[in-house]
């Protein structure tokens, strides 16, 4: 189980990285800007998924399976608004064309 919390923990902090980077490309393509914004990895990436793992395991060595269900739960409910972000600024995105 463990090894599923750290997958999901890595994957989620990919897309909550990723997710600011659609909006602001909504809002250039919207205002016409001729210079693009973009987002920085870092600590999104590597930094915030270590300190995940570290919070996990040392609420293991406390009480034993919680701090996998908490950062498990809590991190697939971060990839989703993730992903719902991504796919709502993607599909404002594709309508500007329109």
């Amino acid at each position: 189980m463990e090894i599923l919390a750290i997958l999901v923990i890595i994957i989620a902090w990919c897309f909550i990285v990723i997710a600011p980077a659609a909006k602001l490309a909504y809002e250039d393509e919207l205002n016409k800007s001729e210079i693009k914004r973009g987002t920085s990895i870092f600590p999104g990436i590597p930094v915030m998924p270590i300190f995940a793992i570290i919070i996990m395991y040392t609420c293991n060595y406390f009480f034993d399976p919680i701090g996998t269900y908490i950062l498990l739960a809590s991190h697939i409910l971060f990839l989703l608004a993730s992903l719902y972000s991504i796919i709502y600024w993607t599909i404002k995105l594709k309508n500007i064309h329109r």
